[in-house]
């Protein structure tokens, strides 16, 4: 049995034994919990430099929707730990439609890792401006505690849509980058 419950927030949540499915009005989507839970590792080799990049990547267990033009799509959120040979480690969550409500110098958003009382962290924008994309601030030390967590949940806010908060399942995670 699947249960779908609307949160307060705006995100949806799902919960089931062995699968998780999200209904919306024609489409319906399934995909199992361990499917979802496991982390994704990359690596990618600069063709001028031959220095490789390496790349975690984790999809959030819950999705929201947002008002028009991006109505009818279920909006996951990703996290990705990233070490290039120029930056270092960076952390940064995007999303594949709609935009991140960037403030100026900085954007904060809220992480609680498992049990742990929510924290603030500051935010940058990249580089470029686009605003599918921020980055943690403190890298280093929210890869750290994103090792001994079990789980994450992350509230960001987002153009003309408020405050959502996303939950990841990050048990599992190596990082020895």
């Amino acid at each position: 049995m699947v249960a779908t419950s609307s949160c307060g927030d705006g995100t949806t949540q799902r919960s089931g034994e062995n699968s998780e499915t999200v209904s919306t009005t024609e489409t319906e989507k399934t995909k199992s919990a361990d499917e979802k839970a496991k982390w994704k590792y990359s690596e990618r080799v600069d063709e001028m430099t031959d220095a490789t990049s390496y790349f975690a990547s984790i999809t959030s267990e819950n999705y929201t929707e947002f008002d028009f033009p991006y109505d009818n799509k279920l909006i996951y959120m990703t996290l990705t730990v990233r070490k290039q040979p120029r930056s270092g480690v960076d952390v940064y969550m995007s999303i594949p439609e709609g935009q991140f409500n960037p403030s100026y110098p900085s954007t904060k958003i809220t992480a609680r890792f498992g049990d742990e009382d929510p924290t603030s962290w500051t935010c940058s924008m990249p580089s470029d401006g686009s605003t599918e994309f921020l980055f943690i601030r403190d890298a280093a030390n929210f890869v750290k505690k994103l090792k001994d967590a079990n789980s994450l949940k992350i509230r960001a806010e987002f153009f003309q849509e408020g405050s959502h908060t996303f939950t990841f399942l990050t048990e599992g995670f190596e990082w020895e980058h």
